[in-house]
């Protein structure tokens, strides 16, 4: 059933971007697949959409983790909580961490509201927020099927 669902969100080219135990229901017998925030649009040759905005560690491919020297953790640093002031407890979730003096990182980023228009309908649509002062140390991941697919294998698997 779960599988089924994650087929008919890419078939309508969305990304759930957080497939995990918690966001699986129990609905009148059926399982359902809930809680998109962390959903992205699938990215199309014409248009880029990335994927990790929000998440879940647990759950995330390879490639949504970075290694990171010493200046690109500076970097980050300056990304989040200089240009976006954000709160410590958050930082503290997304901040590298040292492993055997290596840093690593999930290659997340913050995002911006913009209003776009389609069929004379505006829809607020959130964005990355990518300001060329603050650059990121690593380039945001590409929303694709197998973000989703790499989340329910370890559900699979585990």
């Amino acid at each position: 059933q779960i599988m089924k669902a994650i087929q008919h969100i890419h078939d309508c080219g969305i990304i759930h971007g957080d497939v995990k135990m918690l966001n699986i229901v129990r609905i009148q017998g059926n399982l359902s697949l809930i809680d998109f925030d962390a959903s992205s649009n699938l990215s199309t040759s014409d248009d880029s959409s990335y994927i990790g905005a929000k998440f879940s560690s647990g759950v995330l491919p390879p490639e949504m983790i970075e290694t990171l020297n010493i200046q690109e953790c500076d970097e980050a640093e300056a990304y989040f909580r200089s240009h976006f002031k954000i709160p410590p407890e958050e930082w503290t979730k997304i901040e590298p961490k040292t492993f055997r003096s290596q840093a690593y990182m999930v290659k997340t980023f913050k995002t911006k509201t913009v209003t776009e228009e389609i069929r004379k309908v505006s829809f607020d649509v959130e964005k990355p927020n990518l300001p060329k002062n603050f650059p990121l140390p690593y380039t945001p991941v590409e929303s694709s099927e197998g973000f989703d697919i790499w989340s329910f294998g370890v559900l699979l698997y585990t």
